[in-house]
């Protein structure tokens, strides 16, 4: 564990503490130039703010950033800048439970704060499933505050360094979704109540949020996508499990990138808590068979030439980077005497070798 643990807090794709100043960078740089051509810049929140102001005010300048440099129009930008800035302007009621000795807030009632209702609208689109917001209570945060304790428990500065991608999280009920991480609202999670239930649960959602959230702001600042990237037109491949309406879900190979690079922040979460006891082992056998298993799928697929070569330059290394930590967990695995074979690696394998060989006959 310890290799991994290593491998997933250092270097270009790993350091969380580089990322994030990285993005801070990215964003003064954006500033800069938005304000050069359109003599407009994002709203600049002070340290500390409201969950509700830091991610209006990051989404306001990717927005406004895509409007300037992908599309080349300051106009779009410059209403982007506007209407961003204009969510928060009025004052703001009391909208978050921040928790004590974390820099994390769950939010409370959002409906009366026009960038909370704005952050809200997002949400919903992009979950597309039925949902109820709940304002958080002092029994929620406390809920939470198991799950952080657990993560610091079992990965110490390393996990907190992962949750510090984002600042806190809005909670949801009456929903299949367990949580979820959503492009256009930075620095929230979204949580089910029900995964409060218990730390290991809470613990797991809460990482794995904040993993996405890490990986997109990588996004930002590394050159994963080629500037022409289309998923449409490349491999997409069909997940083998939980099938919806009898189909298989579909990912294109960013998500399949992105979905390796969580399952190998989550591994190193359940084998840190199953070494030192800190939780059911039932329950995190449960879990670490379960995520092995659908790990060997997205890792046997990332590693292929045809995930590989749709990727821009930099996805190369982060790949190779990836599978020395899922090598690492393979070790770690056998040496307790766990099967380190899985079900949904020679379907991987399979997909990989059918869209290798349509885009020979191609060629």
């Amino acid at each position: 564990m310890a290799q991994a643990r290593q491998l997933l807090g250092s270097g270009p794709f790993g350091s969380a503490a580089d990322i994030n100043a990285d993005m801070a960078a990215f964003s003064d740089v954006a500033t800069e130039v938005l304000h050069a051509h359109t003599g407009l810049r994002p709203p600049c929140p002070p340290p500390g703010a409201p969950l509700i102001a830091q991610s209006v005010a990051r989404a306001t300048t990717l927005d406004a950033f895509r409007s300037l440099h992908t599309r080349k129009d300051p106009e779009e930008a410059a209403a982007a800048l506007r209407s961003g800035t204009a969510l928060l302007a009025p004052v703001a009621p009391v909208t978050e439970l921040v928790l004590p000795g974390h820099r994390y807030a769950l939010a409370t009632d959002w409906s009366a704060s026009a960038g909370g209702r704005a952050l809200r609208r997002v949400i919903s689109e992009d979950l597309a499933v039925p949902h109820t917001y709940v304002a958080a209570t002092p029994a929620h945060a406390a809920a939470v505050e198991r799950g952080l304790g657990l993560i610091t428990e079992a990965l110490g500065e390393f996990g907190l360094s992962i949750v510090s991608s984002v600042r806190g999280a809005v909670l949801i009920e009456d929903s299949i979704i367990e949580s979820a991480f959503i492009v256009p609202a930075p620095f929230v999670s979204v949580l089910n109540t029900r995964v409060l239930a218990g730390a290991l649960k809470a613990a797991d959602a809460i990482l794995h949020e904040a993993a996405h959230q890490k990986f997109y702001d990588l996004l930002v600042c590394r050159r994963l996508v080629r500037p022409d990237h289309n998923h449409l037109s490349g491999a997409v491949f069909g997940i083998p499990w939980n099938p919806v309406a009898g189909e298989r879900r579909r990912m294109d190979c960013l998500r399949i990138l992105s979905t390796i690079h969580v399952y190998a922040h989550l591994l190193e979460l359940l084998l840190s808590v199953r070494a030192a006891g800190l939780a059911d082992p039932d329950e995190c056998d449960g879990l670490l068979t379960e995520y092995w298993q659908r790990a060997q799928f997205f890792d046997t697929a990332a590693r292929s030439e045809v995930v590989r070569s749709a990727l821009g330059p930099d996805a190369r290394a982060m790949v190779e980077w990836i599978a020395s930590v899922m090598d690492a967990h393979r070790e770690t695995l056998r040496a307790q005497g766990r099967d380190t074979e899985g079900p949904y690696r020679a379907d991987a394998l399979d997909q990989v070798h059918r869209f290798a060989t349509r885009a020979a006959a191609v060629a």
